[in-house]
């Protein structure tokens, strides 16, 4: 197991990368006068943005049946949490509204 791993992060070191491949390409390319600042202003951010967004779809992973039972009970449990305090507001606005209508000055 750990021979396969090793062999993994050696293989994950010599390729850095689409991304970073692209993005160096990009920086050695030759630029126009005036597209060199877009670059940095545009393509860098960009760049940035994606590669965090690839780091963490590599680090996802199906979650086990225990795991998912416990996500789905917490999120049960917070709908239902959100739902009884907006009745509860509800109830209670409801007399606010009529004792403000009924009341003549």
């Amino acid at each position: 197991m750990d021979r396969f791993q090793q062999r993994r992060r050696q293989r994950h070191k010599q390729n850095h990368g689409f991304v970073d491949n692209m993005l160096k390409e990009l920086q050695k390319m030759s630029w126009a006068p005036g597209c060199r600042p877009m670059f940095d202003s545009v393509l860098l951010p960009t760049m940035g943005f994606v590669k965090d967004g690839i780091r963490f779809y590599k680090r996802c992973h199906k979650p086990d049946r225990r795991e998912f039972k416990r996500t789905a009970i917490a999120v049960g449990a917070g709908i239902l949490v959100m739902g009884a305090v907006g009745y509860l507001v509800k109830i209670l606005q409801i007399p606010m509204i009529l004792t403000a209508y009924t009341t003549d000055p």
